[in-house]
């Protein structure tokens, strides 16, 4: 008798465990559609006031597919079309900057948006870890053209050495249902938030690498 109850006692132990999990992941995720919309709308206000000031603090670039319909523009009628970037160093100004078709070596860190249990934002990605140093951490390889929108609408504005955050609604990362390819999962409507360093690129059928 005494190992029946010891055995049941495990299993409620189990039990209430796994919903103490459940329950905080529900917690973690409550109205996260509508938490997110105000979270990139918030970070639109302050990157709005800081090119308005025209500070050098802050960059606001159109989604690529739709810069036929006003190249440049920082007038921000639809906050879902733009990424909003956060200077945090700045590269060479007088190198070019990658172009659509162009191959990137870069650094990153990619974040969903604060939340009780990750107060900086939850780590989904990254390519270095701890404190990056350009001398041991190798960098990610990739097309331009081969990432999400948001990615490839900023890569084209940066030049090797500049580190930004890049804020990154959902329309232009994973959309409406998420993904969950990697292992964390990242839930649909989610903002993105990336550290990015362009390390440097290279033209399309070219060998040379334009570095910092």
């Amino acid at each position: 008798m005494k190992k029946f109850f010891l055995f049941l006692s495990v299993i409620v132990s189990a039990l209430f465990v796994v919903s103490c999990k459940e329950s905080t992941e529900d917690d973690e995720y409550a109205n996260w559609t509508e938490r997110n919309k105000d979270y990139i709308d918030s970070i639109r206000v302050v990157a709005t006031k800081s090119v308005s000031a025209n500070d050098g603090e802050w960059k606001i670039i159109k989604n690529w597919k739709l810069v036929a319909d006003g190249f440049g523009s920082t007038a921000v009628a639809n906050t879902q079309d733009y990424v909003y970037c956060k200077v945090l160093e700045s590269g060479n100004q007088e190198t070019e900057t990658p172009l659509y078709t162009d191959s990137v070596k870069v650094h990153y860190l990619g974040r969903l948006i604060p939340t009780k249990t990750y107060p900086e934002g939850q780590v989904f990605d990254q390519s270095f870890y701890g404190k990056l140093d350009d001398n041991v951490d190798v960098p990610t390889k990739f097309l331009v053209n081969g990432v999400i929108t948001g990615w490839t609408s900023a890569l084209q504005y940066m030049h090797p050495g500049d580190v930004w955050r890049i804020y990154i609604p959902y329309s232009l990362a994973y959309g409406e249902s998420g993904n969950s390819s990697g292992s964390v999962t990242i839930p649909g409507y989610s903002t993105l938030i990336f550290d990015v360093e362009l390390y440097a690129f290279k033209r399309t059928g070219s060998k040379e690498w334009t570095k910092k």
